[in-house]
């Protein structure tokens, strides 16, 4: 996830778009790997960082966002966060030490990661410079210049109609404003 995170912040500050996109198929091999909830919130962080340098690419990853938010709404709470993965003997089927998504958490107080020492947590934000949209709608309202009609598109395959609105909202005010 961290790693996955970084290259999405490597990819909205490269100046060149080639070496931009080197970095966003690196996050998406790491992407892959990921709960839906996880996969969402760095498949809009490349959306948000490749619409404005290569439209196309943009487009994809925002149909990667629909995807894993169609998988979330399916599936939902597929990954299990469970600090004390790392130091339990047997740990449970769901909770993995295979990445590191069982320590973070995502909620509406933002991106955290979650340490279990034994004798208390400990958490610490996770931030990455250059990174303005991880959610859906700050990725349409920072889609100017892109065709709006595509993205409309892609919102209309969103299974959550909450999701699918709060998107819907957030071009309409983006088309008036442009």
């Amino acid at each position: 996830m961290k790693r996955a995170l970084l290259y999405a912040g490597l990819t909205a500050a490269a100046r060149e778009r080639s070496e931009a996109l080197g970095y966003a198929a690196l996050a998406l091999r790491d992407h892959e790997l990921l709960p839906a909830e996880q996969r969402m919130l760095i498949s809009a962080s490349l959306a948000g960082a490749t619409l404005r340098i290569d439209a196309e690419n943009g487009f994809t990853a925002l149909s990667l966002f629909v995807k894993a938010a169609n998988d979330a709404y399916v599936k939902p709470h597929e990954g299990r966060f469970d600090p004390q993965v790392f130091r339990k003997r047997s740990p449970s089927s769901r909770a993995t030490t295979f990445t590191d998504s069982s320590l973070i958490l995502a909620n509406s107080r933002g991106l955290r990661e979650v340490v279990d020492t034994g004798r208390g947590r400990h958490s610490f934000t996770l931030k990455v410079p250059g990174l303005q949209a991880m959610e859906l709608t700050g990725v349409v309202r920072n889609a100017a210049g892109v065709d709006t009609a595509r993205v409309e598109a892609i919102l209309l395959s969103v299974s959550d109609e909450t999701l699918m609105t709060a998107g819907l909202n957030a071009l309409a005010v983006l088309r008036l404003e442009h």
